[in-house]
């Protein structure tokens, strides 16, 4: 009954942002002011609810299964500029009740909790030299850049984020600046950034260093000249681009958990390639990728900061698409090796998902049922199993 009830409630959910949204344009900001030169503040409203199935239940209970009715993000923006060069972003985010995560089937739903997710101001001198300063997304991977809204599989990767976390929190965030900007015609863009870094709580070492970045990448069809990139154009552009970066942090993390005095850099670097072509038959979408996060074995020897998701890891994803009219079908596969991982040591994770969009109204009114397989090669509390994902996707 309970099961019934919950999913009653999202379909009650579900189909008023349908009908709110099918009512109406495409999706816009509203407006709340504008101002001389240029400049101006819009409010907009995005939300992902979700209904997920795993076919286990929580680590050390005899259910046999677990559903989870959850926000995977609820967000309030405001954005805006003073002028045609300065502009200034505060978003806040109030997601939880989930118990299905990309590794674990937890038995208690995450909290409900309000964050303050970005907060930055711009400055765009020129196309070729522009500048964010505040709480931004880390820089170094494709991933993590693209937009949290526009992704082409249900979400983005769940293993790509930004190395240490945040006092044990994953996170896609760090307080620091970027100088970026395009070249020859949005050929060519850069990207150079200096975070905070592991310069946080207990996992401090003497001597740490603040985390510096550097991307680019090589448009060579249409461009994607934004800081954000997305995961499918819909078939609105053509797309051919390569990307490659590389980053560094001195002192980042304890050399072990003994007294014994010393510490390690972190460095990690990758590089990617994503491909979108509209044709008559329909368009076609390919993209890849490889990360390398190092802390010369700390994550192996139970450093916390660099153990776990956020920690020492490589691997790949491959995604594949095609799309017809509002339908996308898609594929996606990664392959990870973690130093540690939940406390597993040299761990290996094989993860695929296959679903299908439905574009109601684009990226503004999505649909997506997916389904998510993971695999371990050494004995997990929670052991091998399969998730199917129902979400939808509002942006006002």
């Amino acid at each position: 009954m309970k099961r019934f009830v919950k999913g009653w409630m999202l379909g009650i959910v579900v189909s008023g942002f349908i009908l709110i949204g099918l009512g109406r344009g495409n999706a816009m900001a509203y407006t709340v002011a504008e101002f001389d030169n240029g400049g101006f503040l819009e409010i907009d409203y995005q939300v992902q609810a979700r209904y997920a199935h795993s076919d286990i239940g929580p680590a050390g209970s005899t259910d046999s299964s677990t559903t989870n009715l959850y926000l995977r993000r609820d967000r309030l923006s405001f954005l805006g500029m003073v002028n045609q060069t300065y502009g200034y972003a505060l978003q806040f985010e109030y997601p939880g009740g989930q118990k299905i995560g990309a590794t674990q089937v937890s038995s208690e739903a995450s909290k409900y909790k309000l964050s303050v997710l970005d907060y930055y101001v711009t400055a765009d001198y020129a196309e070729a030299f522009k500048i964010r300063v505040g709480k931004i997304k880390h820089m170094l991977t494709r991933e993590v850049s693209e937009g949290c809204f526009d992704p082409l599989s249900i979400d983005r990767s769940y293993f790509i984020l930004g190395p240490f976390g945040n006092n044990g929190e994953k996170t896609t965030r760090d307080e620091g600046l970027v100088f970026w900007g395009n070249l020859f015609n949005d050929v060519i863009q850069y990207r150079a950034a200096a975070m905070y870094g592991n310069n946080f709580g207990d996992q401090k070492p003497d001597g740490i260093g603040n985390r510096y970045t550097g991307r680019v990448h090589v448009s060579l069809l249409d461009p994607e000249s934004g800081l954000g990139y997305k995961g499918t154009y819909l078939g609105k552009k053509k797309v051919l681009t390569f990307g490659a970066g590389y980053e560094m942090e001195q002192n980042a993390v304890f050399h072990d958990n003994s007294a014994t005095p010393g510490s390690d850099d972190y460095k990690g670097y990758t590089y990617d390639a994503f491909f979108e072509y509209p044709t008559e038959m329909g368009t076609f979408t390919l993209s890849g990728a490889y990360l390398n996060q190092d802390f010369n074995g700390a994550g192996a020897r139970g450093v916390s900061a660099a153990t776990s998701v956020n920690g020492e890891k490589n691997g790949d994803y491959w995604k594949a698409a095609y799309m017809l009219g509002k339908f996308q079908v898609y594929g996606r596969v990664e392959k990870w090796a973690f130093a540690n991982l939940d406390g597993v040591v040299d761990q290996h994770v094989n993860w695929t998902a296959e679903g299908i969009n439905y574009y109601i109204k684009g990226q503004d009114l999505r649909l997506t049922l997916e389904f998510e397989k993971i695999a371990f090669n050494k004995p997990t509390a929670t052991g091998d199993f399969k998730t199917t994902v129902l979400q939808f996707q509002a942006k006002f």
